[in-house]
C-alpha cells in the first residue's frame, strides 16, 4: 500500500499515559471506567474547561488544583524514539496528531517540548467537540491532511479507537509503549 500519512495519538504513544494512571493512583480498578466517563470525557469534549476538570478531580481526592496539575504534568514523559521516528519520516509522510485531550493541557505540552512543528495537522477533541469514539474526528484529520482513508496509518494505544479508524478504511496500528519498538512498528507496517 502506498501510504501518504501517519496519524499519531498523543497520550500513550508520543507521551506516556497520564489520566488513566493518575486515577489508578487514587482509585480501585473497578471505578476507573466510571470516573473516566464522568470526569475525563466532558473535559475531552470541551464541555468543561481544563481548570474545571482539575478542580473536580482534585476535590475527589482532597488535593488542591495546583497539586493535581503538577501531578499530571509530572506524569508526562515524551517517547523520544517515536519523536525521532517522526522527524526521520517527515519528508516522506504527512504527519498528523489526533488526541482526546483538554486543549489547555495538551497545547502547552506541545509547545514546551517543541513538538508542534512535527505535525502537518493537529486535531484535539476538546477544540472540535468530538472524541475518537466518533467517526467524524477521523474524517476531520484526514481532510486536514488531504488524504483518503486507505492512504493513512493511525497509531493509537486504544483498541477501540483503532477499530473505528479501521472501519473507515484507515490502517490501524495498536501501539503498546511497554513492548513495542519503532522497529516493530516499521516492520509491521512495511514502511
Amino acid at each position: 500500500m502506498n501510504y501518504k500519512a501517519i496519524i499519531f495519538d498523543f497520550f500513550g504513544v508520543i507521551s506516556s499515559e497520564v489520566g488513566l494512571f493518575w486515577f489508578k493512583k487514587y482509585f480501585p480498578e473497578d471505578q476507573i471506567d466510571h470516573l473516566k466517563e464522568k470526569y475525563i470525557l466532558p473535559a475531552d469534549l470541551g464541555d468543561i474547561s481544563y481548570d474545571q476538570f482539575i478542580t473536580q478531580i482534585g476535590s475527589l481526592v482532597g488535593i488542591s488544583p495546583s497539586d493535581v496539575k503538577k501531578e499530571w504534568k509530572n506524569r508526562v514523559v515524551i517517547n523520544d524514539s517515536i519523536v525521532s521516528f517522526i522527524q526521520k519520516v517527515q519528508g516522506s509522510f504527512k504527519i498528523g496528531l489526533l488526541s482526546d485531550a483538554p486543549s489547555e493541557f495538551l497545547r502547552p505540552l506541545l509547545r514546551e517540548n517543541v513538538l508542534e512543528n512535527l505535525f502537518d495537522a493537529i486535531v484535539i477533541s476538546s477544540e472540535v467537540k468530538i472524541t475518537k469514539r466518533e467517526e467524524e474526528i477521523y474524517k476531520l484529520i484526514l481532510n486536514k491532511l488531504e488524504v483518503d482513508p486507505p492512504q493513512a496509518i493511525f497509531v493509537d494505544d486504544n483498541v477501540n479507537n483503532i477499530k473505528i479508524a479501521e472501519s473507515l478504511g484507515i490502517k490501524g496500528y495498536l501501539y503498546n509503549a511497554g513492548t513495542d519498538s519503532i522497529q516493530d512498528f516499521v516492520k509491521t507496517l512495511n514502511i
